[in-house]
């Protein structure tokens, strides 16, 4: 299975968040045999098909103090697709597009 992310979650503190809105794709066939977690070899196109990584990010807001903070918004890689929620750094560069996946 894989969670796709729905959204974004702020948080004031460094711990994890304890809440959070995820979308869970399960290969139906394998997580019957194998139990839930486990993905199977057809799953991951899947997903790159119909839940594509952004094609990049663009910067929309930028805080420059002691304690950086650049925020990104993902840019769906066709009008086919929507992205959900922005992506939060400490520093300048563009996040990987592997942490976003766009929806339908």
């Amino acid at each position: 299975s894989a969670f796709i992310p729905l959204g974004h979650i702020a948080c004031a503190t460094l711990k994890s968040p304890r809440q959070g809105k995820a979308f869970e794709v399960v290969d139906g066939d394998r997580a019957r045999f194998f139990g839930r977690g486990v993905m199977s070899e057809e799953l991951p196109a899947f997903l790159d098909h119909f839940f594509p990584h952004p094609a990049r990010f663009r910067q929309v807001w930028q805080q420059l103090s002691n304690r950086p903070l650049f925020v990104w918004e993902p840019v769906p890689p066709s009008e086919d697709f929507v992205a959900l929620g922005v992506v939060g750094t400490s520093e300048d560069q563009e996040p990987a597009r592997e942490e976003v996946r766009c929806v339908p």
